[in-house]
């Protein structure tokens, strides 16, 4: 406690000092801090289903023009499930939109027609209610509905009695289920980023609109326990061949790919999330520079304080105590600075990306976003704190050997970078 009043007076007695290293330590903080988030949201953290490791998502994809679409035709989705093996379970979904009239103005509802064992395979618990039944895909005469939790909150007041209610969209009326639990998020294609509203059983049409050529259903699959992806990818090629034999005007050179559900969310933002995080580690690392030539500048004028401490018998280590405590404290304020600059980063990266960016609404500074600014600080903090600490208060020279200079940043940086990288 000695040494951290002491180290506040010094930062105090210093404010120019203070305030420039602090606000280089919030910039290379608070940058890192923002992308770890995106980064952690997109893709370090699962994907908040069950066991998400064996969720995959099937596609249709040109063999000759390698051309890609997330949505399959429903006879073709309908084979898929009726043949394939690889698959504990395959459900599928398609947008499905209503006209609700509030207060005598008619609004649009997003919506999403899912099969009836698509919650189960997800493993959501509904929040009120139930899910969907088997029979209930058939039902024409009693349709059914499940509201998210938000809309159910924004619409019906969050009325509990809501479930058996009988509700009214586009001049169809509807009985409510069930509703979503709070914390659910639909896994929906990433060009699209629908967040339904309501949730009604998947049925098909009998006009011609669900013929093979009409690429509408997206399709969600979980793996057999024991069953890898390269497994369910062969089954997957088999089956299209087949189809494309038995339907040749439709399925020609028409081929199924699986993909990891996680990597069809996260889409292309991997590897640009990932050089961005690299880049804004660097320039933590040029921070931490910047404020260690502060330091040693400001140690090299503090040459007499520290030669009369020795003087009076302070040990090397208890010098090295003090230094560290100082750039401790030195940079805790830079990481809480850092947090409020991340925060106000977050906002303005969230605005400019696209609304249908994968994931956007799971970006936020979270426990484990703060556990990563608290661990950078600890790490620059000691860091900082050892350089200055090297100076002999009696020569001006290091201590050890004349190898321990502050010249080090200019030799073992890029002796570290051509280690690490191998250029």
């Amino acid at each position: 406690m000695k040494d951290l009043r002491f180290a506040l007076r010094q930062l105090l007695k210093n404010p120019c000092f203070t305030a420039v290293a602090v606000l280089t330590l919030a910039l290379g903080i608070g940058a890192n801090t923002a992308i770890f988030s995106a980064v952690n949201a997109l893709i370090l953290r699962p994907l908040p289903y069950k066991d998400p490791g064996r969720l995959a998502q099937v596609f249709w994809q040109n063999e000759k023009t390698r051309e890609q679409s997330f949505w399959v035709s429903p006879p073709d989705f309908v084979d898929l499930r009726n043949q394939s093996t690889a698959f504990e379970e395959i459900a599928g979904w398609r947008p499905w939109d209503f006209v609700d009239r509030q207060d005598e103005e008619p609004v649009r509802l997003k919506g999403a027609a899912i099969s009836t064992n698509l919650f189960a395979m997800l493993g959501m618990q509904p929040f009120l209610g139930r899910t969907f039944l088997p029979e209930e895909a058939q039902a024409t005469n009693s349709p059914v509905v499940i509201l998210s939790h938000g809309f159910w909150q924004r619409r019906f007041g969050a009325d509990p009695g809501i479930v058996g209610q009988a509700v009214r969209f586009s001049d169809k009326t509807y009985l409510v289920v069930g509703v979503t639990a709070p914390d659910f998020k639909f896994p929906t294609e990433p060009t699209l980023q629908l967040e339904p509203d309501f949730f009604i059983p998947l049925t098909w049409f009998s006009d011609g609109r669900d013929s093979r050529n009409a690429l509408s259903v997206h399709v969600l699959a979980r793996l057999k326990p024991g069953i890898g992806l390269g497994q369910a990818q062969a089954e997957a090629s088999t089956i299209a061949l087949r189809l494309a034999k038995q339907y040749p005007a439709s399925n020609t050179d028409r081929g199924m790919r699986v993909m990891p559900l996680h990597d069809s969310l996260v889409g292309p933002a991997r590897p640009a999330l990932l050089i961005l995080f690299g880049a804004v580690s660097f320039v933590l690392f040029i921070a931490c520079a910047n404020v260690a030539s502060l330091l040693l500048a400001r140690a090299a004028s503090r040459g007499r304080e520290i030669a009369v401490r020795s003087a009076l018998g302070a040990s090397r280590f208890r010098l090295l105590r003090q230094f560290l405590t100082e750039s401790l404290l030195l940079c805790v304020l830079g990481a809480v600075a850092g947090l409020l600059l991340a925060g106000w980063v977050l906002k303005l990266v969230i605005s400019i990306l696209p609304q249908n960016f994968p994931r956007i609404v799971e970006i936020h500074v979270d426990p484990w976003v703060l556990g990563f600014t608290a661990a950078i600080a600890l790490l620059a903090g000691l860091v900082l704190g050892t350089v200055p600490a090297l100076r002999d208060p009696g020569s001006g020279a290091y201590w050890s050997s004349r190898r321990l200079r502050w010249r080090w940043c200019y030799w073992w940086a890029p002796v570290c970078w051509s280690k690490a990288t191998g250029l």
